[in-house]
């Protein structure tokens, strides 16, 4: 089995501090950014040279009508376009600006569950926000995420979901599940999500850098956590997935 890990968003070099640790672990990296950022690329010609590396350059824009809101276009753009390239069997999305260690666990989770799997941070309850994954490390079949971000670049070039204030990660997870064979169902979340969704700690992956919208940048330190859950009354960031479906 081989997993690939993709990297997108907008140029920062955060995640090129765990590099010599993914180069190890993963049998591709694809990194999917824009091509406004090529001279911010050209200093790191080392990690963006290296064999395992391909670089994927974007225009950064929005089709007219397409749904922009939560920055879900953007996400779905360099997502969708480093998918294309990936030719390993299971794929791991991360950002550029952000860095989590140990992802060998990530990996293994990857390739051995029949579910997909998302970090458990951000990872809501579905009594709050159904169908709502934790978007900043997930993973699951190349071709299935190759299928969820066609339906999901289709749903947003079309607004069907009417330019909604529906998360971002919503509507990620509603065309993922579209690609599994799932017709999404608000009464029926807890039982779709637990058919084709686990969650790894993210504990187990530390040290890691994320970053929390009401927060900013958020270290996995104790007093990191407590600050951003304090902040965040809908988040458990170490809950196993059993908890979010009490």
């Amino acid at each position: 089995m081989t997993t690939a890990l993709l990297i997108q968003g907008a140029w920062h070099s955060r995640w090129t501090e765990r590099f010599d640790e993914y180069a190890n672990t993963f049998e591709e990296i694809v990194i999917s950014t824009y091509k406004n950022d090529i001279s911010k690329l050209a200093l790191f010609p080392n990690v963006l040279g290296h064999p395992k590396v391909s670089v994927v350059l974007n225009h950064s824009s929005i089709p007219p009508g397409a749904d922009w809101y939560g920055n879900v276009w953007y996400q779905c753009l360099t997502t969708r376009a480093a998918l294309q390239q990936v030719r390993s069997q299971y794929v791991i999305k991360a950002r550029t600006d952000e860095y989590w260690s140990n992802l060998e666990l990530m990996k293994a989770a990857v390739e051995t569950s029949t579910k997909m799997v998302s970090i458990n941070i951000y990872f809501k309850k579905p009594c709050w926000f159904p169908f709502h994954i934790g978007d900043h490390l997930y993973g699951g079949p190349t071709s299935l995420f190759k299928r969820g971000f066609d339906i999901l670049e289709q749903n947003l070039a079309q607004d069907r979901f009417n330019n909604s204030s529906m998360a971002a990660e919503q509507k990620i997870c509603l065309s993922l599940l579209s690609a599994a064979g799932e017709v999404p169902n608000w009464q029926q979340s807890r039982t779709q999500m637990l058919a084709n969704w686990q969650t790894i700690d993210a504990c187990l992956l530390e040290p890691f850098w994320f970053n929390a919208p009401s927060v900013g940048t958020v270290g996995s330190t104790v007093e990191h956590i407590r600050e951003c859950e304090s902040n965040n009354p809908t988040v458990d960031l170490f809950n196993s997935i059993d908890k979010y479906f009490e």
